[in-house]
């Protein structure tokens, strides 16, 4: 089975991008350990054998961890995260690690800066040669040297003359290298960037005042594509985003990160877009990512996928490379509820490295998804802000009122609720993530790991470290957190709102079992191209992504469990997969689990599991799998 997937890995690395770096040669020792246990007849794992993929955020003993980012290329960690541990611990194999958006900032996944050589400087999903794009090379085959390098030892081939520190680290030519050329010293910031102009705000000038969408996308028709009739295709969009030109095939041009299985034109959501990518796309049967402000269930609602949130301090984030750190979880992203039900078990409980985990029991979350499936919802009360729901695209309101049909059907009474502003709870967001992130990336300093640009002082060599090694929106971001670090009172106005947020889920929460909603206003953001925005199309592509995780962030903010599952297709070509989104009590991840699993057994949508091209899902457990490669992976998009 772990030879069948690698090879589905190989055959769908040019269409998908899923991985920056597999790890086939672990994969198979991993696979040969539980085959080895079963011959024994030892008890195996709830997850023996099941081939699964891993967001490059989350660090491996030996294997590089990038976290998409040019500053981190090339760092392998020394030792396993949290999540590695229990996954083996299970019995699963990991196949490889998955592209995300850099530090997990990010709505679509085309902010990955980690993409490997062979895949750089792609045009239509070929090298400039015209040559297919080839799998990354198997980087477990270095564990070991890996593993026995010191952090700081000398690369071989580097020397004095190539202007090696005694880190290893290559110095860039300090008189014009990549970074700290022409920074102003005026610059405020440890980090060289000049300080953004608060007065423009998050949203910017240059949003078209006439869109629709809370989004800032133009409203589509869904049965003419995302564009809409008669729109040139290759125009701006008033989010700032550009659409792909369906006729440039797989992604258009000068796309370097994952894509959507379902369509090759439209993104598959961020942060953890690989791991969406990889799982819908058959490329691995469940994928761990993480989740700061929707980057788990986002890109699941894109992809077709059940994807969970757990509540905060359910999951160990011990080797999660952080970004923000009292919003941060990590979760699973599985094409159904049992399986993410099963992931979330072995992901789950205390953990000594983690001062934040809670030591609460983990129950048995596939026992009562199971029961969900066959109890139906009699009893359950779900929780309905309609007033929140203006500014939804068509196809989205119709699926989502067909999903509130269908759990009403299944016995849950459906009941009206208030649920916070979502700008008050995007805004408090972005400030508090953005402040987090500032001490959490001060690491970064060309000194301990990763990236180094040696300047003649520590405060230059960092400046310049950071301005070569960061990409543009985590410049942005930083630049806003370092900004409010020093706006104390606006700090103390974010965190207001985050408690206001926090007071009014719980409110609701206290006469309901789950509250619903969907998972994004739109059903599919498409792909943009490499042409440089202007800056008004900037300022409004950032408050476009921002919006992205508006019925996701609150529950965020409140450290609540919440997950999103399919609900319905658009209509017409492509047909885009549609996300039911439900938040829960704290620990209540089992009750929503059963809350999915009901859903999930009254409608057709769980034939989503089978993929765009109609595969079946269960191959981890299928004796085609067992013998190789079969028909289970054909796909008009994977194939």
């Amino acid at each position: 089975m772990a030879r069948a997937y690698l090879d589905q890995v190989e055959d769908t690395a040019g269409r998908l991008g899923a991985y920056v770096r597999t790890t086939p040669a672990l994969a198979l020792a991993e696979a040969a350990a539980v085959d080895a246990a079963r011959a024994r007849g030892e008890p195996l794992g709830p997850l023996a054998g099941v081939p699964y993929g891993l967001k490059d955020s989350l660090v491996t003993a030996g294997v590089v961890t990038a976290a998409g980012s040019r500053i981190l290329a090339g760092w392998v960690p020394p030792y396993d995260g949290a999540q590695v541990r229990r996954m083996r611990a299970a019995g699963a194999v990991l196949l490889g690690k998955l592209a995300l958006d850099e530090f997990g900032m990010g709505a679509h996944g085309d902010l990955c800066v980690d993409v490997p050589e062979d895949r750089r400087g792609v045009v239509g999903g070929a090298h400039r040669g015209g040559d297919m794009w080839h799998v990354p090379r198997d980087m477990s085959q270095d564990a070991s040297s890996a593993r026995s390098e010191e952090p700081g030892a000398r690369r071989p081939g580097q020397g004095a003359a190539a202007g090696v520190w005694p880190s290893g680290h290559v110095a860039e030519g300090s008189s014009n290298g990549a970074a700290g050329r022409g920074l102003d010293p005026r610059g405020h910031w440890p980090s060289g960037h000049a300080p953004g102009d608060s007065s423009r705000g998050a949203a910017g000038r240059g949003l078209d005042p006439r869109s629709h969408w809370p989004s800032g996308h133009a409203p589509g028709d869904s049965a003419n594509g995302a564009a809409g009739p008669g729109r040139d295709p290759r125009s701006p969009w008033p989010s700032g985003h550009v659409h792909g030109d369906p006729a440039r095939g797989a992604a258009g041009r000068g796309w370097t990160g994952p894509r959507n299985p379902w369509s090759s034109g439209h993104v598959p959501g961020g942060s953890s877009s690989g791991a969406a990518a990889a799982v819908a796309g058959r490329a691995a049967a469940v994928a761990v990512g993480s989740d700061t402000g929707g980057s788990i269930r986002v890109p699941a609602a894109r992809c077709g996928l059940v994807g969970l949130r757990p509540t905060w301090g359910r999951v160990s984030r011990a080797g999660l490379v952080a970004f923000a750190s009292s919003l941060d979880t990590v979760g699973p992203l599985a094409r159904t509820v049992d399986d993410a039900a099963r992931v979330l078990a072995c992901l789950a409980g205390h953990d000594p490295e983690d001062s934040t985990s809670l030591r609460a029991p983990v129950p048995d979350y596939a026992t009562m998804a199971a029961r969900g499936r066959s109890d139906g919802l009699r009893g359950v009360t779900i929780g309905v802000d309609r007033a929140g729901l203006t500014g939804v695209e068509p196809a989205v309101a119709e699926a989502f009122a067909a999903a509130l049909a269908t759990l009403a059907g299944a016995g849950a009474a459906i009941v009206e609720v208030a649920l916070p502003d979502p700008a008050q709870a995007l805004t408090a967001y972005a400030a508090l993530s953005a402040v987090e992130a500032v001490s959490n990336l001060a690491r970064y300093d060309g000194v301990r790991f990763g990236l180094c640009v040696p300047k003649d002082s520590f405060a230059a060599t960092a400046a310049a470290t950071r301005g070569a090694g960061f990409g543009l929106e985590v410049k942005r971001r930083l630049v806003l957190g370092a900004w409010l670090q020093a706006h104390p009172d606006l700090q103390a106005r974010a965190r207001a709102a985050r408690a206001t947020a926090t007071a009014g889920l719980a409110a609701a929460l206290g006469g309901c079992d789950a509250l619903a909603s969907p998972t994004c206003a739109e059903a599919g953001v498409p792909i943009f191209l490499e042409d440089v925005p202007e800056d008004r199309q900037v300022a409004a592509r950032t408050a476009a992504d921002l919006a992205v995780d508006r019925f996701t962030v609150a529950a965020s903010l409140a450290g609540l469990p919440a997950l999103s599952l399919p609900c319905g297709l658009t209509a017409g070509a492509p047909a885009l997969p549609i996300g039911l989104h439900l938040v829960g009590r704290r620990l209540a991840e089992g009750q929503l689990l059963a809350i999915a699993a009901a859903f999930e057994a009254a409608t057709p949508w769980r034939a989503l599991a089978r993929g765009p091209g109609g595969c079946v899902m269960r191959c981890e457990r299928s004796a085609a799998m067992r013998r190789g490669r079969s028909q289970m992976f054909a796909g008009p998009e994977v194939a």
